[in-house]
């Protein structure tokens, strides 16, 4: 509703996908809500990756199949044995294959898993090396600083993938930046990301 309500204030029509950290629930309970809501089906998935990890949006999956498809990232993220580069290039091919999903790289240059910035940046380098080609797009943080969203605006550009706001305001305030577009659906929007790379 804060994030509708920011958009609605400006003549916008508001789409927001909103993600809890491994978990799908409150999305199916938006759902379920009230007539007419229509929120998509999204979280974001913490990605173990070497010595560190990685928190990747995960926007739009099918709801008929949302649930199977979560615990199958989820059972990648916390069954260390599943921990392998071929078994995650599996769970960023199975989500590729399905339409309408997009897959954004969240705060890629936040040293979330607090292993000091240089390591974290050796660490960002080979995550895109190994699995960039699945990134849909990577995130500027409402709730990051305009110097670490700079460089990942630069190293966006650099790369050629889109950018696209995202927030980390934990439903206390409305997000500082917002995507702008002309599509009128969520699949629309994420195409334009995903297949036009224009955002």
């Amino acid at each position: 509703e804060i994030e509708s309500k920011q958009m609605a204030d400006v003549g916008l029509e508001p789409i927001v996908s909103i993600t809890d950290h491994d978990s799908i629930d409150a999305c199916l309970k938006v759902n379920e809500a009230g007539e007419g809501t229509r929120a998509p089906i999204s979280l974001e998935w913490t990605v173990p990756f070497e010595y560190g990890f990685f928190h990747v949006g995960v926007h739009n999956l099918p709801p008929d199949r949302a649930v199977e498809i979560t615990k199958t990232l989820l059972d990648y993220t916390f069954v260390e044995e599943n921990h392998s580069n071929e078994n995650l290039q599996a769970m960023f091919a199975m989500l590729n294959d399905l339409p309408g999903v997009l897959v954004i790289l969240n705060h890629p240059i936040w040293d979330i898993e607090l292993v000091g910035p240089a390591r974290h940046e050796v660490l960002l380098k080979d995550f895109i090396k190994t699995h960039g080609r699945w990134i849909h797009a990577f995130e500027i943080n409402g709730f990051r600083s305009w110097s670490e969203n700079k460089r990942v605006i630069e190293m966006a550009e650099a790369l050629g993938i889109p950018i696209a706001a995202g927030g980390d305001r934990h439903g206390c305030k409305r997000n500082t930046v917002i995507n702008l577009t002309n599509a009128d659906t969520f699949e629309e929007f994420f195409n334009e990301i995903r297949l036009e790379k224009n955002s």
